[in-house]
């Protein structure tokens, strides 16, 4: 009688399954596939339900740009050596990169007159927002310390929660994604920020009026 060759099964621990499921919700997420949450409240590992909800294949945006687009930070950091050899970089606990340096326009004040500003990227940046895709903040003089000095406020000028008062440099429809002849860049960032303070200290000599600069539709 021919001996008959008898197979167990294999039967996996509670351990055993659960990883095996872990390394299989791995191998999908790397390969950006479908998959199943089968329980209540985001249980994936729940398989057992029959109405489990599919999460379709996508991928999951990046926190920051940079992290999303590496390459778009080296293209920064070389537009920036080439215009802006002396401003330097670095970046906030929130994870948002910054650029910081002087701006000297030279028209007031026998061009002795420096501006300390930090240029912070926004998260989603280059999105054309109102205002920037960055924001310009003066530290030194700051913001408040230019409207004491003329005795008036300024206009073209935002506030934001985390970063306090910053220039409003350009308008949403000169941003990049709604004009050809914008690309928006931490160096042409720098250089509406510099037009800023140009007019600015064409007020402070007296050849451009204050209603001028504040000219809402812009200067």
């Amino acid at each position: 009688m021919q001996e008959e060759l008898i197979i167990s099964a294999c039967v996996l621990s509670g351990n055993e399954t659960q990883e095996l499921m872990r390394k299989q919700l791995a191998r999908k997420l790397e390969n950006n596939e479908e998959f199943v949450i089968g329980g209540k409240n985001g249980n994936v590992m729940d398989q057992d339900s029959p109405t489990g909800l599919i999460v379709e294949s996508g991928r999951l945006a990046a926190y920051q740009w940079y992290q999303a687009n590496p390459q778009l930070w080296e293209s920064e950091k070389e537009a920036m050596a080439q215009f802006w050899p002396d401003f330097t970089w670095g970046k906030w606990q929130d994870g948002r990169l910054y650029w910081e340096g002087v701006i000297q326009p030279g028209v007031y004040g026998n061009g002795r007159q420096k501006y300390y500003v930090m240029a912070i990227y926004n998260p989603d940046f280059p999105n054309a927002t109102m205002g920037g895709a960055m924001h310009v903040i003066p530290i030194k003089p700051s913001i408040n310390e230019i409207e004491q000095f003329l005795g008036a406020s300024l206009h073209h000028v935002l506030y934001s929660n985390v970063d306090g008062r910053y220039l409003c440099t350009t308008t949403a429809q000169d941003m990049h994604g709604l004009s050809e002849r914008v690309y928006t860049t931490a160096a042409q960032t720098l250089g509406w920020a510099t037009k800023w303070f140009t007019a600015l200290e064409l007020v402070m000599s007296g050849n451009m009026s204050l209603q001028t600069f504040n000219n809402p539709v812009g200067i």
